[in-house]
């Protein structure tokens, strides 16, 4: 029997992004709350190995989910409790002035470790790379991972990813698929646990079903604070950079090819002075969307208050 008490503080992030506490944890399941900054439009997932339950405690927000039946938009507000059977593709945000909180329920556990799972992602042939504290089995300072194919058959089992590793206050792992096969890990660290302010960098590449975290290309050890996105069918890369306090209230994106070259950078301006970026995000038709920074909410008429405001552009990266 387990007892747990409400964590201090979130204590990693979701595949999609959001902020996590780990409330229980069994081998036939787990449950953790989630909290969505407002404005935050979290990444378009898919679950090859669960399905998971939600209860909405508060905020306000939208889902899309999609199967083989059909898709639909869901208003996620207090009460409100939604599924996401294991294959839906699914992506939410915050539509609200404060965090969209809710209780999500896994079955079954989304890995065969003990560890604390740090993040997850997919290749672009929708095999799964799970990375997980492996401390327990390979020693302090060992971070583990495991490969499923896109069916949830175990390809590997557990394996050591990294060793001496050292974490900060606020660290975790984001993977980011590549086009010629395989993923790329990337170490994320936040000045604090909102999230807010964001540096990170590529540590290495593992092939899909390899055990072997292999050395990072120049021409991605070399852009730092960005994270990559496989656009116009894995031909190229949408560079996006992450959310953090500017000087000047824009964000740069770049278009890369396959092989690394850069193919040219807009800037998205979205007011003057100084603000902190969202995360931006690039939809399966290609479309760039652009959650505001603060500054650029849009406001009214009247005594309306500000609120959070997104732009987009439709099929950019096609």
């Amino acid at each position: 029997m387990q007892t747990r008490s409400f964590p201090s503080r979130p204590e990693g992030r979701s595949p999609a992004g959001a902020e996590i506490r780990y409330l229980m944890e069994g081998q036939t399941g787990g449950m953790i709350h989630a909290a969505v900054p407002p404005g935050q439009v979290n990444r378009a997932t898919v679950h090859a190995t669960v399905s998971e339950f939600w209860h909405v405690l508060s905020g306000e927000g939208q889902i899309w989910r999609r199967d083989a039946s059909g898709e639909e938009t869901t208003v996620l507000q207090g009460g409100v409790s939604i599924d996401i059977p294991v294959g839906t593709a699914f992506q939410y945000r915050c539509t609200g002035v404060d965090p969209l909180q809710f209780l999500c329920v896994t079955v079954p556990p989304l890995a065969n470790t003990v560890g604390v799972i740090f993040g997850a992602g997919m290749d672009l042939a929708s095999n799964a790379l799970v990375i997980t504290d492996g401390s327990a089995k390979f020693g302090g300072g060992s971070i583990s991972a495991q490969w499923f194919s896109s069916s949830g058959k175990d390809l590997t089992g557990e394996f050591q990813l990294l060793s001496g590793f050292q974490a900060g206050s606020n660290t975790w792992f984001e993977v980011s698929a590549l086009s010629g096969g395989g993923v790329a890990v990337r170490r994320v660290d936040a000045t604090d646990f909102t999230g807010s302010n964001l540096s990170s960098q590529y540590l290495c590449v593992v092939q899909a079903g390899s055990k072997t975290c292999d050395a990072v290309p120049d021409w991605l050890s070399s852009r730092k604070n960005v994270r990559i996105q496989p656009v116009r069918g894995g031909a190229a890369y949408a560079s996006l950079p992450d959310p953090t306090a500017v000087s000047d209230c824009k964000q740069t994106v770049e278009l890369i090819d396959a092989n690394g070259a850069s193919c040219g950078t807009m800037d998205l301006q979205m007011a003057s002075g100084a603000c902190t970026t969202r995360q931006l995000e690039v939809g399966k038709d290609g479309t760039l969307i652009q959650p505001l920074a603060d500054p650029a909410w849009s406001c009214g008429p009247g005594d309306r208050p500000c609120r959070p405001t997104w732009r987009w552009w439709s099929g950019l990266f096609r």
